[in-house]
């Protein structure tokens, strides 16, 4: 009434949805392919995290999520600034993704297997990023970040199962080097950009930890 911006940035999160049933089968298809044998959060290490990301980014390629620039509301306002968010079953089922549908999904399903997820958010764009380590337990902290809007840029992967052999089978393919380009990408945005911005406290530069807000009572949207 005042003029004055109100921000509901965080209300992203309530588009996390890790109790999804589709979750599980996400999770399920992904062991197929042997990218990981298991889903154990943070009880391997950092190394151990990145590869069960992986396993959600390459199952999300054989899926052929791609990039789809979707942000216009159903109701534009000249007062209210806010875009279109699919829910993960939209985004699963169109095969289609903005920034932040594909942020939103890549946290659920993170959230869902004990890896805590960030939601990247500058003006105009939002990126998903995670902890490497448990951020629970005492000891440096470590996380990286996910460029999601390249899942569909490069070529898809194989169709055949990705075998344990003499070294980490990922290593060899497509899709594990197109995963490590979206974190290099990412991660350089993060320090490059939305660090300074954040250290200024620049408006529209946030990151959002999924479960500091799920505490604070921020839950899924029920679908």
């Amino acid at each position: 009434s005042n003029g004055a911006l109100h921000n509901s940035t965080i209300l992203f999160v309530a588009f996390v949805n890790e109790n999804h049933p589709l979750v599980g089968r996400i999770l399920q298809s992904a062991l197929k392919y042997n990218a990981v044998k298991q889903f154990s959060g943070y009880q391997y290490g950092p190394d151990e995290v990145r590869m069960q990301v992986f396993a959600i980014w390459n199952i999300f390629q054989r899926n052929h999520i791609k990039y789809s620039n979707i942000t216009t509301p159903s109701l534009p306002s000249s007062r209210v600034y806010s875009q279109s968010v699919r829910f993960i079953d939209e985004t699963l089922n169109t095969q289609q993704a903005n920034c932040v549908d594909g942020s939103v999904l890549f946290a659920s399903v993170l959230y869902k297997i004990g890896i805590h997820p960030l939601l990247v958010k500058k003006p105009g764009h939002m990126y998903v990023g995670y902890y490497l380590s448990d951020p629970n337990k005492q000891g440096a902290l470590s996380f990286e970040f996910l460029e999601t809007t390249l899942l569909g840029s490069g070529s898809l992967p194989g169709t055949g199962n990705l075998p344990f052999s003499i070294i980490h089978p990922v290593q060899l393919t497509t899709s594990w080097q197109e995963f490590l380009a979206a974190i290099r990408y990412a991660d350089n945005d993060y320090n490059s950009i939305v660090l300074p911005n954040l250290k200024q406290k620049t408006l529209d530069y946030f990151v959002i930890d999924v479960a500091k807000f799920r505490a604070l009572g921020i839950n899924p949207i029920p679908r």
